[in-house]
């Protein structure tokens, strides 16, 4: 699995035909915390010799799978393919699709905005940016992610790097419309 700090340095890229990108847990933090209370309640009924024993095996199974999934994608430049996938239990689940559809990379900007508990009409909020890559075909409807950066040099330079190594171009993000709206 590759760092995402890894993703900046052109010598990542230098002689490799496959790429194997990690970007991160499945699921948010809180469902993780509810995955690691079930196994540890799991745990306590397992040891206990309880007779709950089959709903205990049941949760301490999807507590692992809360705890421990995580997703990425495989690029295989000489294959011309790439997967984005899930791993459960160790085992990486995704379909390999074809690379050649893929004509650019492109840095979007997504912004992801909170309300603090309680949330009434003056209850604080926290913003925060994230510069995310994608893979792109050619008039920007499919997209890929590849990885995100808080820093947007960082995450331009990811960009750079990887439509280099992949031999497309960095583009901005302008998706086609798709024809004129529909009159009312």
């Amino acid at each position: 699995m590759e760092s995402v700090k890894n993703l900046s340095d052109p010598a990542f890229y230098t002689g490799a035909t496959q790429k194997n990108i990690k970007h991160g847990s499945v699921f948010p933090v809180p469902i993780m915390v509810a995955g690691a209370i079930l196994i540890v309640v799991a745990a306590f009924l397992l040891l206990r010799e309880s007779p709950l024993w089959i709903g205990a095996t049941a949760a301490l199974v999807i507590g692992v799978v809360l705890l421990f999934s995580t997703e990425g994608i495989d690029i295989d430049k000489a294959g011309g393919r790439y997967k984005e996938w899930n791993r459960w239990f160790g085992i990486r689940v995704g379909k390999w699709k074809p690379l050649d559809v893929i004509e650019s990379v492109s840095v979007i900007l997504e912004t992801d905005t909170g309300r603090f508990i309680p949330v009434t009409e003056n209850s604080p909020s926290k913003t925060e940016d994230y510069f995310q890559v994608y893979l792109m075909n050619d008039n920007h409807h499919y997209k890929v992610f590849v990885c995100q950066s808080r820093l947007r040099v960082e995450a331009e330079t990811m960009a750079k790097n990887l439509a280099s190594w992949l031999s497309v171009e960095v583009r901005v993000y302008q998706p086609q419309r798709q024809g004129a709206a529909p009159k009312r």
